[in-house]
């Protein structure tokens, strides 16, 4: 059986990369690509942004590839024995 922590990285990229095909015009894919100014405190939180670039790192692909989405979802499909 596949580790839930590979499921849920392959979870967050299928959402990414449905996400990256979007329309530019589209609210949720300005609020992915938004950036902030400002301050952040001490400590700060984990972003859903920061564990999608380190996915990327991961599973070795470029956000480029989210285009051609069976090409994406064949690089990030985490592996089960029962598919």
């Amino acid at each position: 059986m596949t580790c839930i922590n590979e499921k849920m990285r392959e979870v967050r990229m299928r959402w990414y990369g449905y996400v990256m095909r979007m329309e530019e015009a589209n609210p949720v894919k300005k609020v992915i690509n938004m950036d902030f100014e400002g301050t952040r405190p001490r400590r700060p939180r984990k972003r859903w942004k920061y564990n999608v670039k380190k996915d990327i790192d991961n599973f070795q692909v470029r956000a480029k590839d989210t285009e051609d989405r069976h090409l994406w979802r064949s690089k990030t499909k985490a592996a089960d024995p029962a598919d």
